[in-house]
């Protein structure tokens, strides 16, 4: 993909703003991190006697090629630095490059008890549980197998199995030290099945549209978190006989080693695989997406209380960005972060609010499948990846609950949905459509354009000819086209409700 390169905008968060963490690489390089070669950057290197890891904040970012060989906790959350565990040894060397921090003395950086966060076995059996107690509107799927031979399960979640819904993804644990995660995934099925009756919100919801929940895309990276390993991050990719792991989140096709966002070094807790979606976790949740296309994702991450969404490069321009921001906020508005306030999530990019994150899900759903695609990063940096179960679990997925919440919810505001006649013989990827803004004035403008400037195509949502597009309130005309030809357009104004056009034939102007 070419880079469209443009100027960084603020990073948002409602009550507050978060400005940009990175300082310019060049100026980094005059204060002595020229000579990151000669120097052992990796994370992994071989402890010296009695070296322990500790977790140290950053007064200032290194550069890309730097920081993607460190283990980057999280974004300390009051201000703004990232976190990081390294080897003293590895730290005094950052030191002679120029780097500065400051050591960090928290709870959750020693050892404490897993008990009750839920092991790969676990997550099997509840789902089956749920699955046998509410057969009417849950589902349980296997997606895929890991390198262990574990299931990746999704529970999808609906009543009556028509096709022409609009479909919402939830996914957790692409990192497998990121436990808490799992737990709301979990929590989200409960909820909805518990008020599949007696909700009558919740009881629209599975009439109309289609969740599914992934509460473990890696379960064994889980597996391994839980017999001793606390910080793995990676799954259980093996080279030459020994397991070194595969980061997910650095594994799509989309920018995948484009932008010093992985590493090459199966050391790394960032490493990208040997190829793009070359692991069957990877390969499960793009084959997800390729079948129920959803309107939107949210993939629980932790930690830093940030709501982030494409592009995962600095430099790649997402031109839908008032959409993806217009979301985030209605998501904002309903989380609550770990000291009990809604709207204080951070919103933006990646490199705004972290660093650059080559070849990550989120990329790869918007470039795709038109997915409005978010991670959510949950608990504050002083609960950390591993919260206590007994304070935290409860509170956490409670705090949780409004945000994907108002994501089902913003599938009935202003979108445009159609059912277009695909006819007799046509395979759904026949047709696509394009969409133009329309000013007051009468200008139009492309909704999203692709790196290379192009206008994005988007692709239809079911088997069925589903189209559900989210947009702003306003004038717009979908364009529809057939094998690459451009068709009919349809001019519908959108208020603050969805807006059905109803069955459409696609036919030439």
């Amino acid at each position: 993909m070419k880079s469209a390169h443009f100027q960084t905008p603020e990073p948002r968060g409602t009550g507050r703003r978060v400005a940009t963490i990175f300082s310019a690489v060049a100026v980094l390089t005059g204060m002595g991190f020229a000579v990151q070669q000669q120097v052992g950057w990796r994370v992994n290197e071989q402890a010296q006697a009695g070296e322990q890891p500790v977790v140290v904040t950053l007064q200032e970012s290194p550069p890309a090629e730097v920081l993607r060989e460190l283990d980057v906790l999280g974004r300390e959350t009051q201000t703004g630095q990232l976190m990081v565990k390294a080897l003293p040894h590895l730290l005094k060397e950052l030191q002679k490059g120029g780097l500065s921090f400051s050591a960090v003395s928290q709870s959750w950086s020693t050892i404490q008890s897993l008990e009750g966060y839920l092991q790969p076995e676990d997550v099997e059996r509840v789902l089956n549980q749920l699955a046998q107690e509410h057969p009417e509107v849950v589902t349980l799927e296997t997606l895929g197998e890991t390198h262990e031979g574990r299931p990746i399960l999704a529970a999808v979640l609906q009543r009556g199995r028509g096709e022409n819904r609009p479909t919402v993804l939830f996914n957790s644990m692409h990192h497998a030290r990121e436990v808490m995660t799992t737990e709301v995934a979990i929590s989200i099925v409960e909820e909805i099945v518990t008020g599949a009756e007696s909700d009558p919100e919740i009881a629209n919801w599975l009439e109309n549209y289609r969740i599914v929940v992934v509460p473990q895309v890696n379960p064994d990276g889980n597996a391994r978190v839980h017999s001793g390993r606390r910080f793995w991050r990676k799954n259980a990719y093996e080279r030459r006989g020994s397991v070194v792991g595969v980061d997910l989140n650095r594994n799509y096709p989309t920018l995948w080693g484009a932008c010093n966002g992985s590493s090459g070094s199966t050391s790394s807790d960032t490493y990208r695989g040997p190829q793009p979606a070359s692991e069957p976790e990877t390969k499960a949740l793009m084959n997800t997406v390729a079948r129920f296309r959803p309107v939107f994702d949210i993939s629980y991450h932790s930690y830093s209380e940030l709501i982030i969404f494409p592009y995962g490069c600095r430099g790649e321009r997402n031109t839908a960005r008032d959409v993806f921001e217009s979301v985030a906020e209605d998501i904002n508005a309903g989380v609550v972060n770990d000291r009990g306030r809604t709207g204080q999530y951070a919103i933006g990019t990646a490199p705004e609010l972290l660093y650059n994150a080559d070849g990550g899900d989120l990329d790869w759903q918007w470039d795709e499948y038109g997915v409005l695609a978010y991670t959510l990063e949950v608990n504050s940096s002083t609960q950390g990846f591993q919260p206590d179960y007994t304070l935290w679990r409860d509170l956490t997925t409670e705090n949780q609950m409004g945000g994907w919440k108002a994501l089902l919810r913003r599938l009935s505001r202003s979108a445009i949905r159609a059912e277009i006649d695909l006819g007799t013989e046509e395979s759904i990827d026949a047709i696509t459509y394009t969409v133009d803004v329309i000013s007051p004035s009468g200008k139009s403008a492309p909704f999203a354009l692709n790196g290379d400037g192009s206008v994005k195509h988007f692709k239809l949502r079911s088997e069925s000819g589903l189209l559900f597009h989210i947009v702003e309130p306003g004038r717009h005309r979908v364009n529809f086209w057939r094998n690459g030809e451009p068709m009919n357009s349809a001019e519908v104004r959108v208020g603050e409700s969805l807006t059905d056009l109803g069955s459409v034939a696609v036919t030439r102007p």
